[in-house]
């Protein structure tokens, strides 16, 4: 990276942006820098549990900074259960012209960059809306289970799982993101 005024990570989320085109969302957001973190990409901040799963506050007011800053648009959606529905808003991220003025001076290392591929390829096939589930099960299995524990999972992931987030996956789902994540090499 050549721009002495970003930090590494500054390079790093502008890339990773500028190569998925529309982040869909603040919960996917967190989920992706979290992943980029979990990769070993040069993320400052400290990610801790939170009804979705892992979230950073300092990542919020940094994504905040950075649409103020005219770097990445936040683009509110209207969202809602079913098409008659709108009653919801999301807000979508992308880079402006000014971010990517500054991407196309970056220089990314070829570590780096498949790093970021992979997290993106990940987000890509298990869906932005999966995302949440995903990084609830890595961090689930990263930071609140025992090593005895890990030696049974899938065995008795669900059962975690549903003590911190009741009735909001299915046994199922939770045992296919801890084996994708696993063949991925992200566990």
């Amino acid at each position: 990276m050549q721009n002495p005024e970003l930090d590494p990570f500054d390079g790093i989320l502008l890339y990773t942006l500028g190569r998925s085109g529309t982040i869909p969302g603040k919960k996917v957001i967190q989920k992706l820098v979290y992943f980029l973190k979990e990769a070993g990409l040069p993320v400052r901040f400290r990610f801790q549990w939170h009804k979705f799963g892992p979230y950073s506050e300092e990542l919020a007011y940094y994504v905040d900074d950075l649409v103020a800053e005219g770097l990445v648009q936040s683009i509110p959606t209207p969202i809602g259960l079913n098409e008659d529905d709108a009653s919801g808003l999301q807000y979508n991220f992308r880079l402006t012209e000014k971010g990517k003025g500054i991407l196309s001076d970056l220089r990314i290392q070829t570590q780096e960059a498949k790093k970021v591929q992979l997290i993106l390829d990940l987000m890509k096939d298990v869906s932005p809306q999966n995302f949440e589930l995903y990084a609830s099960v890595h961090y689930l299995v990263k930071f609140y289970s025992t090593k005895q524990e890990r030696t049974r999972f899938p065995e008795g992931l669900d059962s975690l799982m549903e003590d911190y987030k009741p009735g909001r996956f299915t046994s199922q789902n939770v045992r296919a993101a801890y084996h994708v994540l696993k063949q991925r090499g992200l566990l």
